[in-house]
């Protein structure tokens, strides 16, 4: 029986889907039907089923609590990994419909939620605490705290984990180069080029490209395409077959 590869993380993490007049426009421009991902490519690669928990919009907080909800199925040798996303996004408890919704900057983004219990300024000024200097520290090091107890738990149960991120001050600032980068997927590298501060660029460097560059700026979505798919899936599974 193959074990698993199982994805956590925001949009970055999760499949194209038909929701958004961008990603219905880029499955037209690739001919009907959307290019494989970089999970797709990876656990082909590496001979595992794919269990995917990708959330698009998610922050960390909600990152954080699917793998609690999930960590239960995970089994030894399983491979985990884990996209935190920006600091700026947060959770919301709507009112109206009992649920956590995902939060950033301004009322744009909670009326596409359906959230009407907080306006633009209230967003803003809490966006503005996690992500100023001098406080944006603070919830990185929550994320190490979290990352700490995910590490214990991979150490009991047997399964492989490993992180990235697309905001550069979650994994890559200066403040936490000294922890373990084994589990950080070309952590060291990213930390030593200084043009490169987080994944997404360290994939551009390599070739890989969004949708926006790969339509000509026809499409102007932010998130990879199939170039950039196929770059990460390279970068990961370079560093995991390294780690065997």
């Amino acid at each position: 029986m193959k074990n698993n590869l199982y994805i956590f993380g925001c949009s970055f993490s999760s499949p194209y889907h038909e929701e958004t007049e961008e990603y219905r426009r880029y499955k037209t421009f690739c001919g009907g039907s959307f290019p494989n991902t970089w999970f797709e490519l990876l656990s082909n690669k590496l001979n595992l089923n794919l269990i995917n928990h990708g959330i698009p919009g998610a922050g960390n907080d909600m990152i954080f609590n699917k793998i609690i909800e999930e960590i239960r199925t995970i089994s030894k040798d399983d491979v985990v990994i884990i996209g935190w996303s920006f600091l700026s996004r947060f959770m919301w408890a709507n009112r109206k419909s009992k649920k956590w919704v995902n939060m950033n900057f301004g009322r744009n983004h909670s009326v596409l939620n359906g959230d009407e219990d907080i306006t633009e300024d209230t967003s803003n000024e809490i966006v503005f605490n996690r992500t100023s200097n001098g406080t944006f520290q603070l919830y990185t090091e929550i994320i190490n705290q979290r990352i700490e107890l995910i590490n214990y738990i991979s150490e009991l149960i047997g399964f492989k984990v490993f992180y990235w991120s697309c905001d550069p001050y979650v994994l890559y600032s200066k403040e936490i180069q000294h922890r373990d980068n084994t589990k950080i997927v070309m952590g060291e590298k990213i930390y030593i080029e200084s043009e490169v501060d987080n994944m997404i660029k360290l994939i551009e460097k390599n070739g890989g490209v969004r949708i926006k560059e790969e339509t000509n700026q026809e499409i102007y979505d932010f998130h990879l395409g199939k170039m950039g798919h196929q770059v990460m899936c390279d970068l990961f599974l370079k560093h995991i077959s390294q780690l065997n």
